[in-house]
């Protein structure tokens, strides 16, 4: 992990560690502790990602890495552009003031931040924002923010398929993936019970918003919609 990266933690917990000495950088640290701890209403992996982070800022990893050094690299105003563009895919779904958290935990499809990096990749750095969700023959229990493009929407569905099949603390089946142009309410079933599609199937829902899980005759009906697609494929 990096000092920037170590940074960008306490930033996504809503502190600033740019102009922060050591002695109120451990106070901090000690005040998120108890909020995120295992032992108080927090979770293992925040707290060890908090420590983590804590460790590099106060130079516990190694010393010429110490918080200081952060503060050497010039105000936040003069780094917030460069973070921004080498993270750019990381605000893919983001709102807000604060930039997204872009910790990256896990090199793989269960950790969503490097779903939105990898899709950011595969598309060449696509600028278009699409939701992809993961339905498990009853609901819609996964969504995730990219930056992408149709050419790769087979990569979308499989990281989706990683993600709810292994990825979370209750992984779950996942029997179809379909993906939306961010604010269009045309959806695209792209796999569907062990099928990818190379020509994705139009599908419309009519919630008022972007969540297809919102409209109850549409999440209601997919089922029977994917199961006519098993019988065509069988006759």
């Amino acid at each position: 992990m990096t000092m920037q990266g170590a940074a960008d933690i306490f930033r996504a917990y809503g502190i600033e560690v740019s102009d922060t000495d050591p002695a109120k950088l451990k106070k901090c640290r000690n005040r998120l502790m108890m909020q995120h701890h295992p032992d108080h209403t927090g979770n293992t992996k925040d707290a060890q990602r908090i420590n983590a982070a804590y460790d590099i800022l106060c130079g516990k990893q190694s010393p010429r890495l110490a918080l200081p050094a952060l503060r050497r690299e010039g105000p936040v105003g003069d780094t917030r552009n460069a973070r921004r563009e080498s993270s750019v895919w990381a605000y893919a779904g983001h709102s807000g003031g604060r930039p997204p958290d872009a910790t990256i935990v896990r090199s793989d499809y269960t950790d969503v931040n490097f779903i939105k990096k990898s899709m950011w990749e595969l598309s060449f750095r696509s600028q278009q924002e699409y939701v992809v969700w993961g339905y498990d023959g009853a609901v819609f229990r996964n969504s995730v923010s990219v930056y992408g493009a149709p050419r790769i929407f087979c990569y979308m569905a499989t990281a989706m398929i990683e993600l709810q099949t292994k990825g979370g603390a209750h992984p779950c089946a996942c029997r179809a993936v379909i993906v939306a142009e961010e604010g269009n309410r045309t959806f695209w079933l792209v796999y569907a019970d062990g099928k990818y599609f190379d020509a994705p199937i139009n599908l419309e829902h009519g919630s008022l918003n972007d969540n297809p899980g919102n409209d109850q005759k549409f999440k209601h009906g997919l089922p029977e919609i994917l199961d006519s697609l098993i019988r065509a494929r069988l006759q």
